[in-house]
Formats: C-alpha cells, structure tokens, sequence
C-alpha cells in the first residue's frame, strides 16, 4: 500500500481564495506571526486541529516547537517514547514530502507506535508535512484531529502540501534563516566541546566568549602558559592554525547553508 503523500495526490483545484491563503502564508516577517498566520488558516481549513511546528537542526533533532491546542503532556510523551521511532517522521524526512500517518500502515495503523500515542492522547489521525528551505528540511508542520473525524482524503493532503510549501518560503526570509543557522550552530558547538576534556571545553568556552589568553588564566586559575598549550591542542584537535580560525571554528561549526527556495508557485 502506497502512502498518501502530497507527491501522489491528484492536483488540486485552487479557487482565488485558496490562492490568496497561499499567498499570505507565503510572507515573511518575524516568525512568530508567520506561525500564527500558519495556524489560522490550519485551524480554518482542518477545523481547529491539534497543531505543532517543529524546527529542526541539521540531523533532525528538534531545535524549538510551537503548538496550538495540543494537550499538555502529549509532546513531552512524544519526545521520550515515539520521536526516534516515529515512522512518519522518517519517511517525511527521506522524501521530502506531505504523508498521512494512517497511510503508511492501512489497518495496522492503530497498533503501531505512534498511531497508539495519538489514540492514547485522543486522536485518531494525523498528517506530517517538510518545511524546506535551501533544499533542506528545517522542521515540520503537523496536523492530528480527534477519533470522530473522518481520516484525511488525498484533496486533504494536497492542500497540507501546499500549506508547507507556503510557510516554507515565508521562513526562506533572512531573519528566521539566520535564527535557525544560529541556533543549530550553538547546538554543533556545544556537541563538539562536550567531547572535551573536562579543561579543554573550559578553555573552548571562554574562547568562544572572545575571552582573552590572560582572563581565561585568570577565570580558571592556570597560568597563561596552560591557556596557550590548550589552545595549541585544541587547534590540532579542529584542523585550524590559529587562536582567531580556532575561535571562528567553534562559534560557526557546522552552520548550515541556506539558499534561496523556488519561489511559489500557483496555478489560478
């Protein structure tokens, strides 16, 4: 059994108020109100779902999530138990594209890991959808609705597609890009100086402060001389030459690239 994914759906009819939706879903701005205009028009179409934003860092761990009328407990229980196997999630991931839950598992749905989450909680259905961005998905939108609500059709599923594909341009905006490279960039610091010694991420940390040789000895009561050999291994350590390639190592490891989305594009 093929998944419902947005790739397989029949196109959509869009009238010139769905268009309009789009098109106001598609604007930048700060991400607070491109996650509210989101969730309206969401609440609006899927008669006021369950909802949550996730984005996510380079591996796909969550970086920050928003939700809408999700009880309190059930993302907490997602995170502990069901994330690392969820299967929808992986499938989003590797195809880039819309999935109904319930497709991926026909009548085995309810017995699987996340389809007994979600009825456990209430819910009975849910669809997944990539925020891309540069060609890499930078989080996810999600959908789940009560147990008395029919499961989403394939038109359902299209207009969630296009509903990603909107917000996925809203947030190719510079300030929400550089947030996410920001905030995954830390993440990626952070990771590589727990690998340290103990001393050796003291010294990383303070370097990344922009802290001096001198009040680096003086923070961690070493001498300037113990401070320079720690930063001589810790450039060996991060393939760099100096102090200042050394500093701009771990405050930019791995900061992802963003590029330009394709723009939006409706058919009237």
């Amino acid at each position: 059994m093929k998944p419902i994914t947005a790739e397989l759906a029949a196109p959509l009819p869009l009238d010139g108020a769905t268009v309009s939706a789009l098109l106001d879903l598609a604007r930048g701005g700060p991400f607070d109100a491109i996650r509210d205009r989101c969730f309206d028009r969401l609440s609006e179409w899927f008669r006021e779902p369950a909802l949550g934003l996730y984005l996510l860092d380079g591996g796909g761990a969550p970086l920050s999530r928003h939700t809408r009328d999700v009880p309190d407990g059930f993302l907490d229980e997602y995170e502990a138990s069901v994330r690392r196997r969820d299967p929808v999630l992986r499938y989003l991931l590797r195809a880039q594209c819309v999935v109904a839950g319930e497709s991926l598992f026909g009548a085995n749905w309810r017995r699987s890991t996340v389809g007994t989450h979600l009825l456990r909680w209430g819910f009975a259905h849910n669809m997944q959808g990539p925020l891309v961005v540069g060609g890499t998905v930078i989080g996810t939108l999600n959908v789940a609705v009560s147990g008395d609500r029919e499961a989403f059709s394939v038109a359902n599923v299209e207009r969630f597609g296009w509903v990603c594909r909107a917000v996925s341009v809203a947030l190719d905006s510079g300030a929400v890009s550089a947030q996410h490279a920001e905030r995954a960039a830390v993440r990626d610091r952070d990771d590589a100086i727990a690998q340290l010694p103990p001393r050796a991420a003291a010294v990383a940390r303070l370097i990344c402060t922009g802290a001096s040789n001198k009040a680096i000895a003086r923070a961690l009561d070493i001498s300037e001389y113990t401070v320079k050999d720690h930063v001589q291994g810790l450039c060996r350590r991060f393939g760099v030459h100096n102090r200042t390639s050394l500093c701009a190592h771990l405050t930019g490891r791995s900061t992802p690239s963003f590029g330009g989305i394709e723009a939006l594009k409706v058919a009237h």
